[in-house]
Order: structure tokens, then sequence, then C-alpha cells
């Protein structure tokens, strides 16, 4: 610690901070517009000057490092009156337009204008007059003329999101912030959350308001299982206008994706069911709540006193309180199964960490602390856009190394030190070969031969990683180097890992060799929000898929199987059903087979908690309206059943720490309870390479997993968003395998599966390996579910010129 004088008080910091950090620290103001605790110091608005004792000039405190026995004046008559004249440069470039801006009212510009008694400005610009601009992202709106050239968005857009889009062109007066590269951008809006003006707003929300309009509330995001907090504004209590967030918000410090930017629109559309409809011969006739719940209740217990399965569908999107009061309806029943979608990668990951004694729950501040993170088989893109923010912030303020290994480019191969491209399927091979490899070397956790099981997992010796995998030897053997140097290492999986048993078990059987569990930390993905609760909360949950199978009377809670499963095995499951119950915001592929229809409330209306990927809860809180729909019919139906009458989403909460499902860690954060089991090596049989009887292995992709953006109807119009960067609904084909077909960019393929045929148009994607096609799954997804047998992640095809 250094100690230092800032406005006569002795204060004390870390060395090397800065006089501005020092300050923040202790309370002590300084006036800033270009700096934010998120981004490296960029300096060019200069109103953070300070003086320091013993030099001429002030010097910018974002900038200049606290020094041992420095004494630091950040307000005297000359800082103001050099202050003033650098907000006026600024004024040159922004017009006094505040009552039309959007951001009248939270503008920092404004405030700093205020607070430095600045009336007029004397100053003008000999230059045309600036205008809106197209921009990057049809979603954002760029009004130059109020643009005031503090970078942030520039070094935003590079350090937390990773792209190059925005660059500063020209200049002296006619310098101007420009989307160089739009074609790079994914609309995540960083630039738009850093703007502290109003050069930058959204133009999502056909319903503009002021701050002092609306309700501005806390609550969780509903996309996927990062877990983000964001502020919605509601007017009033009825229409969201827009997403805002502040760099307290945690885990993630105010960033969000373009889904949670933006994709909040679908809770506004007027496409949402407002009644509870009832089958009436071939047509449907609307209900009341309580007959709705009349019929269902009696339905189900028709079905129940026949002895017949009925099957719960529950949405990985749901709150804990709601999957708990569909457990509650389904244990009135004798013979009840849940599924839900979220099993086919989380439920798999849940079991496997708990089955080999790996800690979970675990910390994304984890990253930070490690000098290696390896991604396997996630993109980071589609979902969990923001953990891949964590590793580039790992890389900013530590230096971290990166490794991805997954058979085609992902959001982080571009800032990855070693990229491994392993064939699909392969990643149990290399990750074994990987381990037996720092065995042989006596690089290995030494603790690691005590754990049980150790002795069967190497008794098949020393395996080539790269030979096994179809991997470049050169990026296996300094994915090697790396991963045998690192003191502590991060290990983020995804769905390329969850979708084949062999492979997940091999990535911990090496994170197990190498001490992982101990020094760095575990780190599987979740697509869903509440993916991770909903199976806690179930816990005997199976897929949604087997349910639909096995069950003969269904209910499905905000939850289309169409969205990603194989419709025509989906179609006839439905239609065979004694009954279908279901409850959701919109109409549905489901809904159009069901009995009973009821509307259930958007993620805005709820109130609960989800338990993000890491294993820590989340509050979900209602922005609008009194209740929640969907919660309200499952109240009421429990009750119509005899399992007795919740009064509301609290009372339910209550229960679920009762029974630990939910129990609280040393600082008093809501957790699931710990896996505290002993670690142990799994020992799966010898993995077989894939080697389909079809030349090429087509890769599955979701890209915001989530129907009520686009499922049977478009309910969003971000899912109509193209970005090139995001390419929703588009196949890709490697350079190599065009040539060979005869195709250029754009040209048609047909792909054949032993369960369908599909012709489309294929983009050449660089960096894409021979034999591998992929796709991104965003609205069109029934046409390429027909290849699959049910839940595909990789399929065997052929493919031809088309």
């Amino acid at each position: 610690m250094i100690t230092l004088k800032i406005d006569g008080k002795e204060i004390k910091t870390e060395e090397g901070k800065t006089i501005l950090e020092a300050a923040r620290e202790n309370d002590i103001y300084i006036p800033t517009l270009c700096y934010h605790e998120n981004l490296l110091p960029i300096g060019s608005c200069r109103l953070c000057i300070v003086e320091i004792e013993g030099y001429e000039k002030p010097m910018t405190s974002c900038t200049t490092a606290a020094v041992e026995g420095i004494s630091v004046t950040t307000r005297s008559e000359r800082l103001f009156a050099m202050r003033q004249e650098y907000l006026k440069f600024l004024l040159i470039n922004h017009p006094l337009d505040c009552p039309i801006c959007d951001s009248a009212g939270e503008c920092r510009l404004q405030d700093l204008v205020f607070e430095h008694k600045i009336e007029r400005v004397d100053l003008t610009a000999g230059r045309e007059l600036k205008k809106a601009k197209p921009y990057a992202t049809a979603l954002i709106r760029y009004s130059e003329d109020r643009c005031v050239l503090c970078l942030r968005c520039v070094h935003a857009c590079r350090e937390v999101s990773g792209r190059k889009v925005l660059e500063l062109a020209g200049t002296g007066i006619e310098a101007a912030m420009t989307p160089k590269v739009p074609e790079d951008c994914i609309s995540c809006g960083e630039c738009l959350f850093m703007c502290p003006v109003g050069a930058l707003t959204e133009q999502e929300s056909s319903l503009k308001s002021r701050k002092w309009q609306t309700k501005r509330q806390t609550t969780t995001c509903p996309h996927c299982g990062f877990g983000c907090s964001l502020d919605l504004d509601v007017y009033e209590d009825r229409f969201i206008t827009k997403v805002v967030t502040t760099p307290e918000h945690l885990p993630n410090k105010g960033s969000l994706c373009v889904m949670g930017r933006f994709g909040y629109d679908f809770a506004n559309s007027e496409a949402r069911l407002a009644v509870a409809t009832v089958k009436q011969g071939a047509g449907a006739a609307e209900a009341t709540l309580a007959e709705a719940v009349d019929v269902t209740a009696s339905a189900l217990t028709k079905l129940d006193r026949e002895g017949k399965s009925i099957g719960f569908i529950v949405s990985p999107r749901s709150t804990n309180e709601e999957a708990y009061m569909i457990s509650q309806i389904a244990g009135r029943f004798s013979k009840s199964r849940f599924g839900t979608a979220g099993y086919y990668h989380t439920g798999k990951v849940l079991e496997v960490l708990r089955r080999m004694g790996i800690p979970y729950p675990y910390e994304y501040d984890a990253i930070d602390r490690c000098d290696l993170v390896v991604v396997a088989g996630a993109d980071l893109l589609g979902n969990n856009h923001l953990l891949a923010n964590k590793v580039r912030e790992a890389v900013k303020a530590g230096g971290a190394k990166v490794a991805v290994i997954d058979p085609s480019p992902t959001s982080l191969t571009r800032a990855a030190d070693v990229w491994v491209k392993v064939a699909p399927g392969t990643d149990a091979l290399f990750f074994d070969g990987i381990a037996s490899r720092l065995i042989a070397d006596k690089k290995n956790d030494t603790e690691a031969t005590k754990l049980d099981g150790f002795a069967g997992y190497t008794a098949g010796g020393k395996r080539d990683a790269a030979k096994d995998s179809g991997a470049d030897e050169k990026s296996v053997d300094r994915f090697y180097t790396l991963f045998g140097a690192a003191s502590s290492v991060a290990v983020i999986f995804g769905t390329g890992i969850s979708s084949k048993m062999e492979s997940m078990e091999s990535l911990l059987n090496l994170c197990l060799v190498k001490g992982v569990q101990k020094t760095g930390a575990v780190m599987p993905t979740a697509l869903q929000s509440n993916a991770v609760g909903v199976l806690s909360v179930l816990p005997d949950a199976i897929s949604s898929g087997d349910v639909l199978n096995e069950a003969e009377g269904l209910f499905i809670y905000e939850d289309d199987p169409f969205h990603y499963l194989a419709g025509k095995a989906v179609e006839g499951s439905l239609k065979n059903k004694a009954f279908v119950a279901v409850c959701d915001v919109f109409p549905s592929g489901a809904s159009e087979y069901a009995h009973v229809v009821v509307p259930a409330g958007s993620f805005a209306q709820k109130d609960g908690s989800y338990v993000a990927e890491d294993g820590f809860m989340r509050k979900v809180v209602r922005a609008e309206g009194q209740s929640s729909p969907g919660f309200e019919f499952l109240r009421l139906l429990l009750d119509r059943l005899g399992g007795g009458l919740y009064k509301d989403e609290q009372e339910a909460s209550t229960v679920l720490f009762g029974k630990e499902v939910l129990v609280a860690d040393e600082n008093g954060r809501a957790m699931l309870k710990p896996t505290n089991g002993q670690a142990h090596f799994a020992l799966p049989g010898k993995p077989a390479e894939d080697k389909p009887g079809k030349p090429f292995t087509l890769v599955l992709r979701n890209v915001f997993f989530h129907h009520h953006l686009a499922g049977k109807g478009v309910y969003s119009k971000t899912a109509y968003l193209q970005n090139p960067a995001v390419a929703g609904d588009k196949l890709f084909i490697s350079q190599e395998d065009a040539v060979s077909l005869g195709i250029s960019d754009g040209g048609q393929i047909i792909i054949e599966s032993d369960h369908g045929t599909l012709q489309q148009p294929a983009s050449i994607k660089e960096g894409l390996g021979r034999g591998v096609l992929e796709y991104r799954m965003l609205k069109n997804r029934q046409d390429i579910l027909k290849l699959t047998d049910g839940y595909g992640k990789h399929i065997a095809v052929t493919v031809k010129k088309g």
C-alpha cells in the first residue's frame, strides 16, 4: 500500500492504482466524461485534470499513477476554469437539444454543463452541420451531431466485445466516429451502454419515454444461462420502453448481449395470448381461468384414475417457483414424469459433476485468477456472450492465455493463443491423449494419482492426441505446452462437449489429472436462463423427447418441442395424446394440438428466482402488472387438485429454501447446495472415433435458443437480424469443400442424412475444416431438424451440388 494526500486528506491505496481510482475509493469526486471503469483509461476529455504539488501543469487523473507521498488538488479556480473551456469545446460538436434527446435526464454531459455553470457557448465550427447517420446495426440510432468524441464506444467495441467495428476517422474538427467494419458488428449494444451522451440511442421500442415517466425495475435477463442483471423501464405499468444497465449490475457489470439489450420487445407484442381457450369439437372456445382450471384438473384426474401416465414438460426459462408448483401438481398423480429442454445439456452436466465429485457451484471471478482459459465446444456468441467478455477481461487485466477446442471458428478464436481444430466427435480422444501425455511426462497433479479410478483410467497407456483427433500437430503441441505450464486453469465447456457423454467425462478426467478442480475452475455453460434451477427443483427430470414418447397425458409449461425436436416426431406424439394442456405466452406449435391453452406471463410479469449456470440464484422481480397469469393458473390448479392454495411466489420461494434446494453461502448469497463428494475418475468404455458412413458431419449451433422470440411466429424484431457476425439460419461450408463441389459462396447444396434431405444455399466460412458443415439455428429450425432423429448436435450427412 502507498500513502498520498488528495485535497488535504491522507489516504492509502494499492500501488499501481491511478489518482482517479484512489479518489473514487475514498469518495472524493473528480468529474469525468470519457472514463469508464470497464475500460482502460482513454484520457480524451481532459475533465479529470488535477494539480499535483511540484508539477507546473495539471495532469489527467485517469492516466496518472498514484505515487507515494504526492499531494493532489482536485478543486481550484484554475481547474474549474479549464474544465469549463474543455466543456465548451465539446459543445461545439454537441447541440443543446436536450428537450428532444432520448438521453435527457440521464446524460453525463448535461450534468457536467449544469455543474460547471455553462449557459452559452461562443465557439462555433466552420464546417457543415453533422447529421444522423446509418450505423453498424439497425438497433441503434447514431446522431453524429451529438457525438463528443470521447471514444468510449471505440474502446468498448475492442476491449469488451472483442470486435473491430468502430474507428475514429479524420482529424481535428473534422474527426468523427465511424462504423468502419459494420459486418463485424454483433449488435451487443456495448457502444450504446458506454455512450455518455445521446449520440447512440436504441430504436427497438416503438414507444419512447423519459426516465421520470417510467418505473425502473431491476430484474434478471430471461435468455441464456449467464444470469445478467438489467433494468426495465416500464411505461404505465404495461409497456417496456427500454433496457438500461449500470456498472454496478453484477455479474455482467452493465454489459449485455444483443438479446439482453434488445430482446425484450416480444413482451410488448400484441400476439400474446390474452384469454384461455378450451377445445370444443373441431374448434376452441374462450374460457375463464376458473373454467380452464376445472377442465385441466378433471382431465388429468381422469387419466390418473385410469392408471395412465401424465407428463410435464417444463421450460428451462420458467422460474424456480413455477417449477416447484408444477412438482406439487405432479405429486397429486400416481404416474407422472418431468421433462425439460434443459436436460439435453445442463441435465447431463449436473449429473456428471455430481457423479465425479467436481466442485459446483463456481465463481465467474475465478477466471481472473487463472493464467489459462480453455474454451471447449462452446461458441459464446449466440449464447453466453458475457462469459466471453469475462475471458477477454482476464486477458486484458491479467494477461491470461486462451485456448479454444472446437471443429469450427468461434467468437474467441480471434483472441486465442491456440485453436485446436479437432474433428467433430473426437473430443474424448483429444482430452485422453493430452491427459496421458501429462502423466507420462510427470506433469500431472501429484494428488490425482490418489483419486479413485486413476489406475483404471491410465490402464490404456499413452495416446496420440493429434493423430486420434485429426487436429494439427503443431496446435496440439502448443495446447499441451500451455496447459502443462499453467498454474491455474479455467475450463469452460458447452454443448459441443456435453452432446457425447464420453467427451464430457474425458474432459473432466483431464481436469482431475491437472488438478483444475483445486487450483482453477470447471465452468459449464447453460443455454437457458433457469436450466440449472429447473433441473435442481425437478432432479428426476428427463428429456422432453422421452416424456413426449412415454406420457399419455401432457402438460406443457412455456415450452414448444417443435423448436428443438424433429417436427414429424413431435406432431405424431401430440396427435396421439389423450389430453394436452399448454400454458404459454404466445400461440406455439404445441398449442395447436392442445385441449386447453392458458396465457402465461412474460418475464417482466414474473416474481421469483432463477439459478444461473454458475449455481448462484438470481432474483426475478415483477416489473409490470400485479401478478403472473402463468403462476396464477398453477396456484389455482394445485388448489383444485387438493394440494392447498399458495398465496404467491414468495411462499413457494420459502419452501425451496426449507427443502435446501437453495442454501446461503458464507456471504449470504443464495446458491444451490454445493457438491461435496470426493472427486474421482470416470471409467467409460474405450472412446471410439466417430466414423460415420457418410463423408460429412453437420454441426448444429443454436443462436438465441428461445421460442418466445421466434417460434411458431416471430414475436421479436430482433429475430430478423442477419448480421454476418451472428448469421442465424445460415449454412456454412469450408473453402476446400466448396471448391471440390464446384460451388461459389451462396451456391446451393443438397444435404442428406438417414432421416431426411434438405437443399440449402451454403456460405463459405474461413477456418472451417474439410468435411464439416455448420448450421446456425435461429428461426428456420424445422427444415434442418428433419435431418435428425430427435435432438441432434453432430449429424452424419452426404453433400452434393444443388
